[in-house]
């Protein structure tokens, strides 16, 4: 462990100073990011440096000690917390369905945009999914947007109840939750969230794009192949592999 403090002089006033001083110094050097009990570690020893029967300045070397292990555990048992693993999709709670949709358009704005929807039940398994190419090229906040209504469209034909629907466009979650109507794609938003009514219970979520990568693939086939299909109780072959790799 590093020695944060300096040796003890002999004068026990002088290295009472001293240590008060130490300690102060290590508070200021040290960011807390929430872990009070250091700032009241620190304070506590700091009175009772004070205090007129004083502790010996070995006591308090221990206790500033003390207080810095703490401190180190508590922020590496922190940082593990929060360190998220890549786990890439996630199936719903029991009796729910996940819906995630994505948008494609082309970078150069040629040719069309297509969107991608796959629905999942509890237990993993796709019980439908959609790849369909929209008549022109789009910008990409219409496609998104786009994705999101057929996957509410879809849903709706599936007749599921319990859904939650995702989607890596954080600015579609963002429209959908703050009812923004008032933009040039607000009939697309207030469209969907007139069709929430028609479920017992849904959500809207932004994920990432490790975890929205059957969507994509379906959104990629339309935009290339120009085409649009449907699968209803199979998964599309070629994302078998994607789903089994626990990322669909």
């Amino acid at each position: 462990m590093l020695q944060l403090f300096e040796p003890y002089n002999k004068d026990t006033n002088a290295q009472s100073g001293h240590l008060i001083e130490e300690i102060h110094m290590l508070v200021q050097g040290i960011r807390l990011s929430g872990f009070v009990y250091v700032v009241n570690g620190v304070s506590n020893i700091n009175l009772l440096a004070h205090n007129e029967d004083g502790l010996p300045p070995l006591q308090i070397w221990e206790m500033a000690r003390s207080v810095v292990e703490d401190y180190q555990e508590a922020i590496s048992v922190n940082l593990l917390a929060y360190q998220q693993p890549n786990r890439g999709w996630e199936a719903p709670p029991p009796g729910f369905f996940k819906v995630n949709v994505f948008g494609a358009s082309s970078l150069d704005g040629l040719g069309t945009s297509g969107v991608g929807v796959i629905i999942h039940d509890d237990s993993g398994s796709v019980i439908a999914a959609l790849s369909k190419a929209l008549p022109l090229q789009y910008p990409a906040a219409w496609t998104e947007l786009f994705a999101m209504e057929q996957g509410v469209l879809l849903a709706q034909e599936m007749t599921l109840s319990k859904v939650i629907f995702e989607s890596d466009a954080i600015s579609v979650i963002q429209a959908i939750s703050q009812d923004l109507f008032g933009s040039e794609t607000g009939h697309l938003v207030q469209g969907i969230q007139l069709a929430k009514s028609s479920f017992l219970r849904c959500s809207f979520r932004h994920v990432k794009r490790d975890c929205n990568r059957a969507a994509h693939e379906l959104a990629q086939l339309a935009k290339n192949s120009h085409a649009s299909n449907v699968w209803k109780g199979v998964t599309p072959p070629f994302l078998v592999h994607l789903i089994q790799s626990g990322l669909g």
